[in-house]
């Protein structure tokens, strides 16, 4: 009886020599002319007659295959990594549709989430699996293409990389067939009931100081971080040296941000002549930012996760996109890796400046790490009793690495605990536990230049127990004492995360409430004065609150807005106590 037939594609991996006839090599390995051919060229040369030749030479050997590429700094073949080489990988697909879509030379003020769903749409197919996409280009956005070419495609892994620049001077390239250029996006879709993607990034990260919110920025430009332009940032942080250096200073220490538990980094693409900077993805306002430094700890223990992944779940081509840092920083633990990848699969690969990095239900679109993508057709794989990842994969310079790096961890992450403490200390009422005088103020300040800044609302609350001295002198003073602690821990449950509760004086409390209206405010401080005058202080009567509402208006100073809140408690005093008064 005739065995079934199984999908399987092809995947070969070969080293290009100027000196050889590549048809011998396509020959060798078996590799014919077909429409469902995907040939990727990873080249560290920038020499377009170079880079012409080759995909002239592959396109009368395979004129009916898609041919793409990128240049980059370091390309991955054979377990190895190198620096001077030119790696072309071909996969042959048995039962998958091929197709391709490029926007060259896009305008400077391209809407990149609609550039990325348009290019999406014309290349994309009803049981399309993957898109895999080579960008390069000045005013690239990256995160928002990828956005929009993930857009109406949740089901569908997108993976693939930004071009590099192999050498000082030299053009970042991305080619497409015949055709070389120096801005564009080349989006190819891999479509078949039969094919399996899967994608994995490497976290790679450590956040280093204190963090810092992001406090001007559109998308990709980012003017100020603390209200202080990002040229003085890294100044502060990196030194004079590091920000003349600053494409070298970016690659090494990315911006890294905490989005839904994940540690993504943000690598800067130029300094901008007025102090910001444009990095390859996005932050955005209120974001809280940090400088960060490769983690071979982190590596190591994705690697060690994904390698038993593959070997328990064999594909049939791996590809291998390490950030540039990893050639500075990482060296030695990714030749460690890229060796144990290679046993389990033909690998290939480029250093790049990001990677795009999207699959269902992992929304990060954009990453500086390291992603590797695993492709498979036809399903029903079979492990190999004999693969096993190694107990120990890593050299003694990476394992000595790691322990350099579990120092400095170590030692960061008790130094942000005691500055947490001191910071705790310097901010906090020792009784209460809320913000003191000195950290209102402060909090004040920001909201207040906010609300002016993007003419937002914001509304205090201004709070003072009634009668507190009588409570002093009938009690004593520690029933005073354990009224503020009381009043403090019923209110606190109350109010917003984003709301900001301060100890304003000896019994005056203030609630700061960005982004509400007066009357909402007004609803909130009634809530409170509710809950307060409920239930009894331990060890006194029970408590009553006058409080004073009023919101901020485009005319204001700081000193007329606290001036009204002031009035408004006043207000609430002079009319019997236990009230809300609001002055708008």
């Amino acid at each position: 009886m005739e065995a079934a037939h199984q999908n399987q594609m092809k995947a070969h991996n070969i080293l290009y020599n100027v000196s050889s006839e590549l048809g011998d090599d396509f020959d060798r390995a078996g590799i014919g002319n077909a429409n469902a051919t995907l040939v990727q060229v990873f080249t560290t040369s920038a020499k377009r007659t170079f880079i012409n030749s080759i995909l002239a030479e592959i396109l009368t050997l395979l004129p009916d295959a898609t041919v793409v590429g990128a240049t980059t700094t370091a390309v991955i073949h054979d377990g190895k990594i190198s620096d001077d080489d030119t790696i072309i990988s071909v996969c042959e697909f048995d039962s998958s549709e091929i197709s391709c879509s490029v926007a060259a030379h896009p305008a400077e003020d391209t809407d990149w989430l609609l550039l990325g769903q348009k290019l999406g749409e014309d290349c994309t197919r009803e049981n399309t699996r993957m898109l895999l996409c080579h960008a390069a280009g000045p005013s690239l956005n990256a995160e928002n293409l990828a956005r929009g070419m993930t857009d109406n495609l949740q089901d569908t892994v997108l993976a693939g990389c930004i071009a590099t620049v192999p050498r000082q001077g030299a053009e970042s390239l991305v080619f497409c067939q015949n055709d070389i250029y120096d801005d564009a996006v080349v989006l190819i879709s891999l479509s078949g009931e039969e094919l399996l993607a899967s994608i994995h990034f490497s976290t790679d990260w450590m956040m280093l100081g204190t963090a810092m919110e992001v406090t001007h920025a559109s998308d990709n430009i980012v003017q100020k971080i603390n209200d202080t332009p990002v040229r003085e940032v890294y100044t502060r942080y990196l030194g004079d040296e590091a920000v003349r250096e600053f494409e070298s200073t970016s690659v090494r220490f990315p911006l890294l941000v905490d989005r839904d538990g994940i540690t993504v980094a943000r690598l800067g693409k130029r300094l901008l002549a007025e102090g910001g900077i444009e990095l390859w993805g996005n932050l955005y306002p209120g974001e809280k930012v940090r400088f960060g430094i490769p983690s071979p700890v982190v590596a190591m223990e994705d690697f060690k996760f994904l390698i038993e992944s593959l070997h328990e779940h064999p594909c049939d081509a791996l590809f291998v996109y390490p950030g540039q840092v990893r050639m500075h920083l990482l060296n030695s633990l990714t030749s460690d890796e890229i060796s144990q990848f290679a046993d389990t699969a033909p690998t290939a690969g480029m250093f790049t400046a990001g990677q795009f990095c999207y699959s269902p239900g992992q929304f990060s679109y954009l990453h500086y790490s390291q992603t590797t993508l695993s492709l498979t057709e036809g399903q029903d794989k079979v492990r190999d009793a004999s693969s096993a990842s190694l107990i120990n994969p890593f050299s003694q310079d990476t394992l000595e690495m790691r322990a350099v790096s579990r120092l400095v961890n170590t030692t960061a992450r008790e130094l942000e605990e005691a500055n947490r403490s001191l910071e705790k200390l310097a901010n906090t009422d020792a009784l209460t536990g809320i913000f003191n005088r000195h950290k209102g103020q402060v909090v004040l300040d920001q909201e207040f230049l906010r609300a002016r800044r993007y003419s937002r609302p914001l509304s205090l609350i201004m709070i003072d127990i009634d009668d507190f001295k009588q409570i002093n002198d009938r009690f004593g003073h520690q029933a005073g004492d354990d009224a503020l602690i009381h009043i403090a821990n019923t209110i606190q449950p109350l109010i917003r995360q984003t709301d900001f509760f301060i100890r304003w004086g000896g019994e005056e409390f203030l609630i700061v409430c960005p982004e509400t209206s007066v009357e909402g405010t007004a609803e909130l401080a009634e809530r409170l004065r509710e809950a307060v005058a409920a239930e009894p202080a331990p060890g006194s009567t029970n408590i009553t609150l006058s409080i004073g509402v009023t919101s901020y208006r485009p005319e204001d100073s700081q000193d007329s807005l606290l001036g009204r809140a002031d009035k408004a408690l006043y207000a609430s005093k002079n009319q019997g106590k236990n009230r809300v008064t609001t002055w708008d």
